[in-house]
């Protein structure tokens, strides 16, 4: 139901500068050339998750690098200033699995669903864009990195604002992410870190879950399947919320340490708690 905006143009070679049709195939690369792409379309590329417009690429077998300010999508003449309120580009690059490396995420205004998916099964990445923004929205992240399974390097994650599923399955399936992202926000929202590292098999140690306070199903199988992960932080003191823990260590290495605040002293033991076999130890 998309329908791509008309301000959308690309170039081959550093030739002119044509309208982007959709579903119209671009031959480029090699002795071809470079593709750039441009716009002022202010909701960026897609309007919501299911209206779209995606990338996709010939052949898996030839690697693809893509570079540059992803704003030049929204105003490329004006793109360090333009407002990116608005700009989404849900899964503009889902299921490309030649795709080396990603444009500049710089925005620090983000819209609803903004980056959700975007990088969803892109097996050939392995380092993240910068994600500079410090207050998210709702679903901003969510699935971003879904199935990456060569990632290695994480983007920083600097936001003390969180929303609702902000970070939801955000790296799900990384298996090659051996280094989680600080996360440094202390009060937090609603299923904000939701399966976010479900099943990163090379995850060792979790970041520092600095919040007192848990709310619904902010945890919720948030490590599931981390089969390396053996030490992590947690510092709540306030577990009391609906399903805050649930099954979120799920699957976690069969020992390692858990510290947690001294004065909580109700945690239980397991798989929504603390790992069966870990050493607990207070800070």
């Amino acid at each position: 139901s998309y329908v791509l905006d008309e301000s959308m143009q690309y170039s081959v070679n550093g030739g002119e500068w044509v309208q982007l049709t959709a579903k119209t195939a671009i031959t480029f690369g090699g002795d071809k050339g470079t593709l750039r792409l441009r716009g002022k379309s202010a909701n960026g590329t897609a309007t919501s998750s299911s209206s779209r417009a995606q990338i996709s690429f010939g052949d898996d077998n030839v690697q693809v690098a893509c570079s540059g300010d992803i704003r030049t999508l929204v105003d490329y003449e004006n793109f360090a200033t333009v407002s990116t309120a608005n700009a989404r580009f849900c899964s503009l690059f889902e299921g490309c699995k030649s795709l080396t490396t990603a444009p500049e995420l710089p925005a620090t205004t983000l819209a609803i669903r903004c980056y959700a998916s975007m990088f969803y099964g892109c097996t050939s990445l392995t380092v993240a864009p910068e994600l500079p923004a410090e207050t998210l929205v709702n679903w901003c992240y969510a699935s971003m990195f879904y199935g990456c399974t060569s990632l290695t390097v994480a983007p920083e994650l600097p936001a003390t604002t969180l929303a609702s599923y902000c970070y939801a399955s955000m790296f799900y399936g990384c298996t090659s992410l051996t280094v989680a992202p600080e996360l440094p926000a202390a009060t937090l929202v609603d299923r904000c870190y939701y399966s976010m590292f479900n099943g990163c098999t090379s995850l060792t140690a979790a970041p520092e879950l600095p919040a007192a306070i848990l709310v619904n199903w902010c945890y919720t199988r948030m490590f599931y399947g981390c089969t390396s992960l053996n030490s992590i932080t947690m510092l709540a003191t306030n577990i009391s919320a609906s399903s805050c823990l649930s099954n979120w260590v799920s699957g976690v290495a069969s020992s390692g340490t858990f510290t947690k605040a001294a004065a909580m002293t109700s945690l239980p033991t397991g798989t929504s708690g603390i790992p069966k076999g870990w050493t607990v130890v207070n800070k």
